[in-house]
């Protein structure tokens, strides 16, 4: 009987600390799994969300260009028929040119004064001091850039509803061989931003912020009443490159990145 207990107290003596080992072995082990998977999931959500937002930022980037063409064509043309002492030809010019693209509410080319030298539309020009638009004196402090406006309702013409997007630039343009500046004005409706974030899934919570240089936010698809807005603009401020978030307890990614030619930080908030 002495010798049971004595062969059953050495078998516990070593079936316990081999149970224990056992039992830590599979406690590291399930750790270190889902320490991993967790890492796994982390560095494909942070991949797909770089993937998105290089895709909306193209997408915005294309769209940009497209308009900045527009405006070429439209400053190369006012040098061309001036050279050619054929400025009269410019309002069909202006026009056509607004109509390729639907998006354009207007074309309108000022003197340094704030005259209207060329319209594409029938409208008349907002008695207001135009030297005095916000959008004017930005074309003015540097001239060799276009400059893009905030959201704002369309102030050029003495009466319109519009909400626009005001490209500007100093261009040359000719009157009987002397050589002039003036400011090009091209209104851009936003229908086409807000067309740009409906194109892709953010997933639940996903969004949008774009602001400018200033900090002014140009756009969100966010309601303006969201406190969450307000977050994702003080992120988008100090955000630099890309990070996890969580915003109202959603775990998202945020990239940000400027977008060419312009001075818009475009950032995305994507649910991972």
């Amino acid at each position: 009987m002495r010798n049971i207990f004595r062969n059953s107290s050495i078998r516990d003596s070593i079936l316990i600390p081999i149970v224990l080992i056992v039992i830590i072995s599979l406690i590291t082990s399930s750790y270190l799994t889902f320490i991993n998977f967790k890492s796994t999931s982390e560095e494909i959500g942070e991949s797909s969300s770089k993937e998105i937002n290089k895709q909306i930022i193209l997408n915005f980037e294309n769209y940009i260009e497209s308009v900045i063409d527009t405006a070429d064509y439209i400053q190369q043309k006012t040098i061309e028929q001036g050279l050619k002492n054929e400025n009269d030809t410019l309002e069909d010019i202006y026009g056509q040119a607004a109509d390729v693209q639907p998006d354009i509410e207007s074309i309108i080319l000022f003197d340094l004064n704030g005259q209207a030298i060329v319209n594409s539309s029938f409208r008349d020009i907002s008695m207001d001091d135009i030297t005095l638009k916000e959008w004017f004196i930005d074309a003015l402090s540097v001239d060799s850039i276009y400059h893009f406006s905030s959201p704002h309702q369309q102030d050029v013409f003495e009466s319109s509803n519009a909400v626009v997007i005001t490209v500007t630039k100093i261009v040359d343009y000719y009157v009987a061989g002397e050589k002039l500046e003036a400011v090009l004005v091209v209104d851009i409706n936003t229908s086409s931003i807000i067309q740009l974030t409906e194109t892709t899934n953010l997933g639940d919570g996903g969004h949008i912020v774009i602001l400018n240089d200033d900090d002014t936010l140009i756009y969100s698809d966010l309601d303006t009443n969201q406190y969450s807005l307000s977050e994702s603009i003080a992120i988008t401020q100090d955000i630099f490159r890309g990070e996890s978030v969580k915003i109202n307890d959603i775990s998202m990614y945020v990239n940000a990145s400027t977008l060419q030619d312009t001075r818009w930080v475009l950032a995305t908030f994507i649910n991972t």
